[in-house]
C-alpha cells in the first residue's frame, strides 16, 4: 500500500516559479524545486527525496492551463535488505490529459491528468 504523507512528514521542500514567456495569448512558466518526505511505520522507512522540474503554460483567453508537465526523480526509500536500507531511483510524471476518452462513464475515473511512476531497481540488472 502506498503511503500517505502528513504535514510533520515534509522535511523539506522548495518550489521555484519563474515566467519564461510572456505574450497577449499565454504565459509560460518553469516550475522548479526540491521535496524530502520521511516517514517512521513502526520500524519500516519510508522516503523520497527528490528533484522536480515542470513546463506550465496558460492561455489567457481560455483563462485555463493548456499545459502542465511536472517530472520528479529521486531516492525511494521503502523499507530494509539484508545489508541496509531499500533505495531504488523513482520517477513521477505528471502531465495535463486533454483528450476525451470512449465514454463519458471513463472520463470519471479518470479526471482529465494521467499519473505514472517508473521504478528502477539496481538489484534486477
Amino acid at each position: 500500500m502506498q503511503p500517505k504523507w502528513r504535514p510533520e512528514e515534509i522535511r523539506s521542500r522548495t518550489l521555484n516559479l519563474t515566467v519564461e514567456a510572456e505574450s497577449p495569448a499565454e504565459l509560460r512558466l518553469g516550475l522548479s524545486g526540491r521535496v524530502s518526505l520521511k516517514k517512521e511505520k513502526g520500524t519500516f522507512p519510508y522516503g523520497y527525496d527528490a528533484e522536480y522540474s515542470g513546463v506550465l503554460v496558460y492561455d489567457r483567453k481560455k483563462e485555463a492551463f493548456t499545459r502542465f508537465d511536472v517530472l520528479a526523480l529521486g531516492d525511494w526509500t521503502w523499507g530494509y535488505k539484508r545489508d541496509g536500507p531499500q533505495v531504488d531511483l523513482l520517477g513521477v510524471a505528471l502531465e495535463l490529459w486533454p483528450h476525451e476518452f470512449a465514454s463519458p462513464g471513463y472520463d470519471r475515473h479518470f479526471p482529465g491528468w494521467n499519473m505514472s511512476n517508473y521504478g528502477y531497481r539496481q538489484d534486477r540488472e
